[in-house]
């Protein structure tokens, strides 16, 4: 099989309980080559833990200081140097919000789209974005940190 010159890779992270009724989880983080969909993802990372991974920091420095590294680099297969790139991040609503560094998705702040600000239904007991003509969020003013509370915290990903 001749590999292409450019290997774009999807990222997949996700968190599982271990088992019913144990408060112990594990988040993979799995790989899988785009331009070869035949091959199985692979697991590059496993937290385990009573929770969540405690930062995220903590959780995804590794894997993103090795990406930056293949990023600049490439990555050598039989004698053929090929650029790597991430092409998308796939997680469920409350992983992505954690690696993203943001506010959940049932939070006030937690449209990930528009910059509306949600009303909390107490009879429902949900969060309703009712503003859908809001301005839409920019990678720019993302990397700024300038959507105020939509922000937690910093995450490797912007590196």
């Amino acid at each position: 099989m001749t590999l292409p010159k450019e290997l774009t890779l999807n990222v997949s992270i996700d968190g599982l309980p271990l088992h019913n009724r144990s408060p112990e989880t594990f988040w993979p983080i799995l790989i899988n080559v785009h331009e070869i969909p035949l091959v199985s993802p692979m697991t590059v990372a496993i937290f385990h833990g009573v929770s969540k991974a405690p930062s995220v920091e903590e959780f995804l420095r590794p894997f993103v200081s090795e990406l930056n590294e293949l990023a600049e680099s490439g990555l050598t297969i039989n004698k053929m140097l090929h650029e790597v790139k991430v092409r998308a991040v796939i997680a469920d609503a409350s992983a992505r919000a954690f690696v993203k560094g943001v506010a959940n998705f049932n939070a006030k702040h937690g449209c990930l789209k528009r910059t509306c600000i949600g009303e909390y239904n107490s009879s429902s007991r949900t969060v309703v974005f009712n503003s859908v003509d809001a301005p839409l969020r920019t990678d720019s003013l993302f990397r700024q940190s300038a959507y105020g509370e939509h922000h937690k915290h910093p995450s490797p990903l912007l590196d």
